[in-house]
């Protein structure tokens, strides 16, 4: 595989894509994805260079973020998309929770 492409909601409620290239078999990444409504949603896009590796069976490309597409062939690319169950960190409750009375006091 040439890279792989990982679109997802950060904590802070920003929409990231982050880029793996070069991976060797077994590396793994550890991501912090937003928890809303019990799910976080991971788009996946994967690109290899070799020919039939990954593709449409019609030819067809994907439509892909542009921030994770380095304008690579979109014919060799393949999409999953995930849906993680999930629940809300106990320590990033209590940072909102110290930001919404942050806020409040300065009202």
């Amino acid at each position: 595989i040439s890279w792989i492409a990982v679109d997802y909601i950060d904590t802070n409620g920003d929409l990231v894509c982050t880029k793996f290239e070069g991976l060797a078999c077994g590396e793994s990444a550890i991501l912090n994805l937003q928890c809303q409504d019990g799910a976080s949603v991971l788009d996946l896009y994967m690109f290899d260079a070799e020919d039939h590796t990954f593709g449409q069976t019609d030819g067809s490309s994907l439509d892909v973020p542009s921030a994770c597409d380095a304008g690579a062939d979109r014919s060799k690319m393949c999409h999953s998309r995930y849906v993680v169950k999930c629940q809300p960190s106990p320590c990033m409750e209590t940072n909102q929770q110290a930001t919404a009375l942050a806020d409040a006091s300065i009202a």
